[in-house]
């Protein structure tokens, strides 16, 4: 179809007759197009773009039988959908006059005029149509006019020794001699995987064995299987190489223009983060900042994560407050002033000056950066795009997926070919992916314009037609190699999991075989996991860098080595957690940092107030205060919910509050601070202990005191449930398990949290003399979700026995830590939440990482 484009003619490039399709339908009444687009909508130009991508489609597809959508006798061969054709000709028209104001043809157009009147005859009196089993309508059509003219016309067709066929006068097969024919093709030529990446690891495993090493050759009759076994080649030190090559939007300066203009328009951080992870971009960012790469990443995450922003407007508003608290934590808190001044320098530029810029001193990628920056200037000097901006960025994005790009093949190279490439693959060794059914054969079912069954008359290939294309290269394929050097492969389920079926012509065999081959097909897979596993080829390995030790421990770290000491060491020695891209909205620790920072000044601004109406105004303005300094003056709407929420639980709060108030309770201090070298220190075992207590109180009607800590869960749960679980059945810290008398029952347990205990020693470590013999006591202050439900809950198990049995696990836990041990690693209660399940690909952690990354978290290196 191209070969039959005229020269000399301003030819409309695709993405111009999508933009004028756009133009045409958003002039057009919709209600003059109901019989066209049945209750779409079409009020944006992201849709009518859309819609004029599938108009432009079902032209093209049109001309290959040498018609257009005006042509009456479509509406002859379509009379019961007449009403669509009709309308669909008349705004055809609307669309070639709009063309021509602005300057430009129709490619089809002008197709169907070097059909009339052939304007390239005298440059050639000769024309070969070379294996060619599925020449187009047109195609025909034009070679039949220059016959006619004098121009001699030889057809070639593959009829390899032993295959019996029979073609039209133009090489294309007979489907009436196809639609029966039953393939001599071995079981063994057929395997059948589980997933694309397996079908890729099975292709790859044959081809590799060729006799003559490299003389092999891969097809894929899916074309969306490129991407596995490109993955796989390249997993096994190979290169793939993709003939039909890959979307301009696929590269780095095509992700950079889309995203930028998005960007530009709609503000949003995740746009920007997704620049950010780009290395032209990020360098052109800094520039001459003092910011790294990592910095701008962490600030971005920071703003998204943290501050829980969606759009740069907010950063910018947030970067205006000050930042109170200059702890190293709130480091990327400080640096977003000077990350947002960074982003609004770039801010006015223009995509063709952004990709500029980027690429100003060369670098890979660089011809990619020139075809998008010169493909975006084309379509703003476009006559279609002059009076619609709008609609440009939308049919720049389109045009981009539009255009290809292609690689270069070095010696060496595994070529990736389609399906049609095969016959003239000249490898010993062939191998085919992707045999699944509505691909090979390929159907046209379900077209909204064009069924199967009009197909034909309309001179466009049907499914007949091409059942017959395919079966009979299948055949050719088939007895040009021994069955020991062809095999065809298919995946059970396609690369989203989805189920897919076997081509149907790998079930056309005698009736005797059928049994077996519907078993093979259809049966049970092996057993084995559809995920990756690595066998051991590769395992985790430490770094030198990273073999680090603890010196200090918080009261809230035992829980975390409780829990799993390798987790432990990822989360509170090397501080690696995953990073939220989602976040739209605090998670529960911002949530609860938010209340306890309401909760602080009170306790140590307003401590003696008692009236819970004045409690409850004194922690709303607090709370509106910690808002402001975390999230600007302008937090998003899922915020502002989940502020409204934090001030139904201070509600509850000053309601308890008074009570204990009235009970005789004394808030002493408010987020005590132990620093693990300060002057008044204290150690778990080995290991300086250093935290921050939310409060401590003294009842003054008992003298008794009590360490308080707050809780926002939903419900109030009692701190016994937090900190005992059900024994292990293979402990590995004996000092975990406790025993204690609860009334008259026995009860055996395991320390899953030592929060509240080291709290008690803490609390006693300050104030032993004023304590005396006083009682002590330690207790949730939980907010719950229902004001109703809040209050205090006292640890009333902590008895001198299990508090015992406390510090004898926590001193366990200390010495284990600093003689550095980190293992054994342990399965999660809830594996789905697991941010680190990415390390544990070969199944067991033992399996998982290198044996002296494991020596060293054993504490034996």
């Amino acid at each position: 179809m191209r070969a039959l484009l005229p020269t000399g003619v301003r030819l409309a490039e695709r993405y111009e007759r999508e933009g004028t399709w756009a133009r045409v339908l958003s002039a057009i009444d919709r209600q003059f197009l109901e019989p066209l687009f049945s209750g779409a909508r079409l009020d944006s130009d992201t849709t009518r773009l859309r819609s004029g991508g599938v108009l432009c489609d079902l032209c093209d597809l049109l001309a290959e039988g040498a018609k257009s959508p005006s042509d009456p006798h479509i509406v002859d061969v379509c009379s019961e959908d007449a009403a669509r054709w009709e309308v669909l000709g008349r705004i055809y028209e609307c669309y070639l006059a709009a063309l021509n104001d602005a300057g430009l043809t129709d490619p089809n157009e002008a197709r169907f005029q070097e059909l009339e009147t052939p304007s390239r005859q005298a440059a050639f009196d000769r024309l070969v149509i070379a294996c060619i089993p599925d020449l187009p309508m047109a195609a025909q059509r034009y070679a039949e006019r220059i016959a006619s003219i004098g121009v001699q016309v030889d057809v070639l067709t593959w009829l390899p020794d032993g295959v019996e066929a029979f073609f039209d006068p133009w090489g294309r097969p007979d489907p009436t001699f196809w639609a029966e024919h039953l393939f001599m093709v071995d079981a063994e030529q057929i395997m059948v995987a589980r997933s694309p990446l397996d079908e890729a690891r099975q292709v790859l495993d044959f081809v590799s064995q060729s006799s003559l090493p490299g003389d092999y050759a891969v097809i894929l009759a899916d074309p969306t299987l490129g991407s596995s076994f490109r993955n796989e080649v390249e997993s096994r030190g190979g290169n793939a190489f993709l003939p039909d090559g890959s979307g301009l939007d696929s590269c780095e300066a095509g992700i950079m223009a889309v995203t930028w203009s998005h960007f530009q328009s709609s503000g949003d951080l995740r746009s920007l983060r997704r620049l950010l992870e780009l290395p032209h971009f990020n360098r052109l960012l800094r520039d001459d900042s003092s910011l790294r790469s990592d910095d701008c990443l962490a600030i971005c995450d920071f703003l998204i994560g943290d501050a829980v922003l969606s759009e740069f407007s907010q950063a910018e508003a947030l970067s205006e407050i000050a930042s109170i608290d200059q702890d190293v934590k709130h480091l990327r808190r400080n640096q977003s002033v000077a990350f947002v001044e960074l982003v609004k320098r770039l801010s006015p530029l223009t995509v063709p000056e952004l990709i500029a810029r980027a690429w100003r001193v060369g670098g890979e990628g660089i011809e990619e950066a020139r075809a998008v920056a010169s493909l975006y200037e084309c379509l703003q000097r476009s006559p279609v795009f002059e009076d619609s901006p709008s609609c440009l960025d939308h049919a720049f994005a389109r045009a981009l997926k539009a255009a290809p790009v292609f690689g270069s093949s070095s010696p060496g190279d595994i070529e990736l070919s389609g399906w049609l490439e095969a016959p003239w693959s000249d490898a010993c060794r062939l191998a085919g992916g992707g045999f699944v059914e509505g691909v090979l054969p390929s159907l046209v079912n379900g077209h909204p314009f064009l069924p199967d069954s009009k197909r034909h008359a309309l001179g466009l290939s049907d499914n007949a037609s091409r059942f017959a294309r395919d079966a009979y290269l299948f055949q050719c394929l088939l007895i040009t190699r021994s069955a020991n050097e062809f095999r065809v492969s298919f995946s059970r389920f396609d690369g989203e999991g989805s189920p897919a079926l076997p081509s149907s012509l790998l079930m056309r065999c005698h009736g005797d075989l059928l049994p077996d081959r519907a078993l093979m097909l259809f049966g049970k897979l092996p057993t084995g996991s559809s995920i990756v596993e690595r066998q051991n080829q590769w395992r985790w390995s430490l770094p030198d860098g990273m073999h680090r030790q603890l010196g200090k421990m918080s009261p809230t770290d035992f829980s975390h080595y409780l829990a799993c000491p390798f987790r432990f060491y990822l989360r509170r020695v090397l501080w690696l957690d995953s990073f939220r891209a989602d976040a739209h909205e605090m998670d529960p620790k911002q949530f609860g940092t938010l209340m306890h920072e309401a909760l602080e000044k009170f306790g140590r601004e307003s401590p003696l107030e008692s009236d819970p109406n004045t409690i409850e105004r004194i922690v709303f303005d607090y709370l509106d205060q910690a808002v402001v300094r975390h999230f600007g003056s302008s937090p998003s709407p899922a915020v502002r919910v989940q502020v409204a929420a934090a001030k139904l639980r201070l509600r509850g709060f000053s309601r308890v509050q008074a009570e204990q108030f009235d009970a005789g309770w004394r808030i002493v201090s408010a987020e005590r601070k132990l620093e693990a070298k300060g002057e008044n220190a204290l150690k778990i075992g080995p290991l300086d202990l250093s935290g921050k207590i939310d409060r401590i109180e003294r009842n003054v009607v008992t003298g008794a005191w009590r360490v308080v800590d707050y809780k926002t869960h939903t419900k109030a749960d009692p701190p016994q449930k937090k900190h005992f679980r059900a024994r292990l059945d293979d402990e590995w810290l004996p000092s975990a398990e406790l025993e204690f008398l609860n009334g008259k029952k026995q009860i055996k347990k395991r320390w899953a949290d030592l929060q509240l205990p080291l709290y008690l020693k803490i609390l006693r470590h300050w104030h032993a003399d004023e304590i005396g013999g006083n009682h002590l006591s330690a207790a949730y202050f939980t907010l719950s979700a229902d004001p109703d439900e809040s209050g205090v809950s006292v640890f009333e198990e902590l008895t001198d026995d299990v508090m015992a049995s406390a510090m004898s696990c926590a001193e366990a836990i200390a010495t284990l830590v600093a003689q550095g041990v980190f293992w054994p690693c342990q399965r999660l209660r809830n594996s789905w939440e697991d941010p680190f399940e990415a390390l544990f690909l070969n199944g067991t952690p033992s399996h998982s990482l290198a044996p002296e990354t494991i020596e060293f978290l054993e504490g034996k290196r």
